[in-house]
This record gives C-alpha cells, sequence and structure tokens, in this order.
C-alpha cells in the first residue's frame, strides 16, 4: 500500500481523479461509493430515472433521452421490455397474428395481456406452420367442448383442454384481463366480454355475423343478464281477475296466447296456443302474479323461450353460450348448448338448465325495443 495515500471520508461526490486513485488501491470501492451517495443524507435521489433508448444495429442513429416517473419505468417500461425480449419474439409474433385476425381493439395492449398470460401458464400456441398434431389437439379439444352441451368453467375448460398444471383463474387480476378483452365491430354490432377468448383459444376466424363460429357453428354468447331480441315487445292490459274468471276455456286460451305473443315480440299462434291449452290452469293463475325470473314460472318460461327463439331467427346463431363473471368466483361459470328450432324445445332446455329471462315489460298498452335479459342460473340471480 503506498504510503503517501491519505483515506479521506467519501464525499457526495468527486471528480474522475480521485476516483482513479481510490480504484487503482482498492479503498474505497466504486460499489462502496456508489452505496454511500445514495445513503448520504444531503443528497436526495429525484423520484425519477432517464431512459436512453438507440438502435444499436445503427451506430449512426441518434441516442433518445427520457425522464419518467420511477413508478412508471418500474410498472410499464421494464414489463414491455420483458415481453420484447429476442427469445420471446416468435411466440408474441404468433399472438399478434392470431389477435390481428380477430380484429383486437386496443391492440397493443390487449396483445401485452395475452402475451404474458400465455408465458405465465406455459400455454403452447399452434402457429400453423410446422405445428406438432399436440399443439392443434388442444384447439381441437377447446372447440369441441364449447361446441357441445356443456356446464363447466372457463378456467376448468382451458386447463383441460390445453393440459395446464396451474389453475388460469390463479393469475388475478390478468386472468380478468384476458377475458374482457374485445374485439373491434361494425357500428351497428357489439362486441361482448368473452367472445375474443374463446376465438383466440379455438383459433377460429371472426364470423361476418354473430359471436364466435367454430366448427362451422354460430354461438351467440351472453354475460348473465344479457340483453336479446331487440324487435320490441308489448304488455296487454289485463282484464280483472273476476272478468278473466268468467271467461270459458277457449276465450282463456286466446288471451293468454296474444298476452304471451305480445309480451315475447312474436310468434306462430298455433304452437303457442297448443301450449297454453295443456298448462291452462298453471297459465291462467300466473297471469295475475308479478313476472319474475326467480323461481321462474310456467309462464315466464314460455314468453323467454319464445323470445330466444325469435333471437335466433333474427342473428341466424345456432348455439348459445351464458357466463357469470363473478370477481369473487374467478373460475367464471357457462354452459353452452345447441339451440331447439322449436319452441317446445325450448322450452325444454329452459327448464332443463334452469334458464329464464329478466322481462323487460312496458306498461300496459306500451312498446319497448329494450329487449329481455338472458338469466342463468335462475335460482342464483334476484
Amino acid at each position: 500500500m503506498n504510503p503517501n495515500f491519505k483515506k479521506k471520508k467519501p464525499l457526495p461526490y468527486k471528480n474522475l481523479g480521485e476516483l482513479y486513485i481510490e480504484t487503482a488501491y482498492h479503498e474505497p470501492s466504486i460499489s462502496r461509493l456508489v452505496s454511500v451517495l445514495l445513503e448520504d443524507e444531503t443528497v436526495e435521489a429525484p423520484p425519477t430515472v432517464k431512459v436512453i433508448s438507440q438502435d444499436t444495429s445503427s451506430p449512426e442513429a441518434s441516442a433518445g433521452e427520457y425522464t419518467v416517473d420511477k413508478v412508471y419505468f418500474s410498472n410499464e417500461i421494464i414489463p414491455r421490455l420483458e415481453l420484447g425480449r429476442p427469445d420471446k419474439i416468435e411466440i408474441r409474433n404468433i399472438i399478434k397474428k392470431r389477435l390481428a385476425g380477430l380484429k383486437a381493439s386496443n391492440f397493443g395492449k390487449t396483445t401485452d395481456i395475452y402475451q404474458e398470460f400465455v408465458e405465465r401458464l406455459g400455454i403452447v400456441l399452434d402457429d400453423d406452420n410446422g405445428s406438432s398434431p399436440d399443439d392443434v389437439k388442444n384447439q381441437k379439444m377447446f372447440s369441441g367442448e364449447l361446441t357441445s352441451n356443456i356446464e363447466d368453467t372457463f378456467s376448468n375448460l382451458l386447463k383441460r383442454t390445453y393440459n395446464l398444471t396451474v389453475d388460469p383463474s390463479s393469475m388475478g387480476a390478468l386472468w380478468f384481463d384476458v377475458i374482457n378483452a374485445m374485439p373491434e365491430t361494425a357500428i351497428q354490432a357489439r362486441a361482448g366480454e368473452g367472445e375474443l377468448f374463446i376465438s383466440f383459444f379455438s383459433h377460429t376466424g371472426r364470423p361476418s355475423v354473430g359471436d364466435v363460429k367454430i366448427n362451422n357453428q354460430l354461438i351467440e354468447i351472453k354475460g348473465n343478464t344479457g340483453r336479446l331480441f331487440t324487435g320490441g315487445v308489448s304488455r296487454n292490459k289485463l282484464p280483472t281477475k273476476a272478468e278473466f274468471a268468467g271467461y270459458n276455456a277457449e276465450k282463456k286460451i286466446i288471451f293468454i296466447t296474444d298476452f304471451i305473443i305480445n309480451l315475447a315480440g312474436g310468434g306462430e299462434v298455433p304452437v303457442i296456443k297448443g301450449l297454453v291449452k295443456d298448462n291452462l290452469p298453471a297459465l291462467s293463475d300466473q297471469l295475475y302474479k308479478k313476472i319474475q325470473h326467480l323461481n321462474a314460472s310456467d309462464l315466464t318460461r314460455i314468453i323467454g323461450a319464445q323470445h330466444l327463439l325469435l333471437y335466433k331467427v333474427a342473428q341466424r346463431f345456432t348455439n348459445f353460450l351464458i357466463f357469470n363473471k363473478d370477481i369473487n368466483k374467478p373460475n367464471i361459470s357457462f354452459i353452452s348448448f345447441a339451440v331447439p328450432d322449436t319452441l317446445p324445445g325450448m322450452v325444454q332446455v329452459f327448464k332443463d338448465k334452469k334458464i329464464t329471462v329478466k322481462i323487460s315489460a312496458p306498461q300496459a298498452g306500451e312498446t319497448n325495443r329494450l329487449g329481455h335479459q338472458i338469466v342463468w342460473p335462475a335460482s342464483k340471480n334476484a
């Protein structure tokens, strides 16, 4: 050690000569000097970070210098830099290509969300170019189950069909971000939650009409209490109970049939008349009770089933999917089924699967175009 070297107390700053001498004799080290500077109470570190950006493949390119908030740097810039690492470009390009085909809205942010989700769960995606059979098998299983009559949760469905070891719902806010992401639609149309998620993992394109098309089947997707047919509904004015009691059976059947057709927004008289005739005592009693979807009555089911049948004809879908998104139940339960072509068949589906509608009923003699709201399961939604 140089006997002439005199150890000095570190200062908040030093010139290059002092730093060189101290470094050459290893007293103190530069790392120690830095820690002293940061710990010194007289030196207040600014709550900002300087970011220098330069294309290293082009030495002539000028560097850009930006000053950003430290929180923004940690929460926004670092995660995006991670997603753009060279070893992650291939999967990012696959995700971008798939989302572009689905016309994902807010494209950059949605790409980040899906990339982080796919990487954290270890999901293998088919890139349409030399993929292994197992890659395609995952999306085919996902698609096949969605086009069958199934009751499950989105988290279980994705975990099972993509052979994951972790529940997707364990991703917290990221899981809901994936479900909430939406595609762009025409001005007249309206996208809904869940559509992009289902299309992405079934690896199918956006149909010209309808929400999702899988295996040539159009699927209409609704969150619980989603609106249905907006063709217009109206409510007949009821006679007094005493007056209605004085009607003969045929007159009662005709009145209730007309009441159902108007409140459903349409329907075939002979078909509805047949259902009314078979259930006349119950429907006559329910006519004077509050129409409700909780513990749904036969009257509510018939109105709802007819309303959904009209919606099917108008939108030309073949399958229907209802899901319940609840932040306290992150698995997100859903029910998917093929929609019958007949009213009796639709009524039976409503009974079997505990589906009903929340009536958007106008006052007697008035009409509205709100459309009734689909409700599932009926017993859990007041």
